[in-house]
């Protein structure tokens, strides 16, 4: 298989209620947290997406609360 899955963060791997801060990720969506893991055990290509990374001056610190 080619390509890549995308998963959007904020309001589906995360909860989402509103914006607090770039430093502020959701609790975990159980049901989409499971499926992630399962398509890393088998080999797949996942890529968490968000809009938390378009504004430069964020960019390095959203990055890094991610990727936590």
């Amino acid at each position: 298989m080619n390509g890549w899955i995308g998963v959007d963060l904020d309001g589906t791997l995360a909860r989402y209620d509103g914006w607090v801060g770039v430093m502020h990720v959701g609790d975990p969506v159980p049901a989409m947290l499971d499926r992630v893991q399962r398509w890393l055990e088998q080999g797949l290509d996942v890529r968490i997406f968000t809009a938390r990374v378009s504004r430069p001056e964020q960019e390095v610190e959203a990055r890094a609360v991610i990727e936590a």
